[in-house]
């Protein structure tokens, strides 16, 4: 579900001249979570019997960052002139 809702969202909300770039930041975002969580893993970093919970553990953090960056969104253009009816916001946005 996040994976086609965050780039619809930001394509949305980006302006027009920059959507290809934003919308290719979520994808390398994405490739570098999974390289970050393979070098995580490793038997030398978090990957031994003493140290593998606190590897699974680690997403909860970026989960409850995630949930407290959200409060911080903007609402679409799209979303303020249809559901919201509010022309000038829209048109700010």
């Amino acid at each position: 579900y996040g994976s086609s809702v965050a780039p619809t969202y930001i394509n949305e909300v980006s302006p027009r001249n920059l959507r290809g770039a934003f919308g290719g930041s979520f994808q390398l975002g994405v490739v570098l979570s999974l390289f970050f969580s393979q070098g995580i893993s490793l038997n030398s970093v978090l990957g031994s019997e003493n140290a593998w919970h606190y590897a699974l553990g680690l997403p909860i953090v970026f989960s409850i960052l995630q949930v407290i960056l959200l409060l911080f969104v903007p609402e679409t253009p799209k979303y303020l002139l249809i559901k919201r009816n509010d022309l000038p916001g829209a048109e700010k946005g």
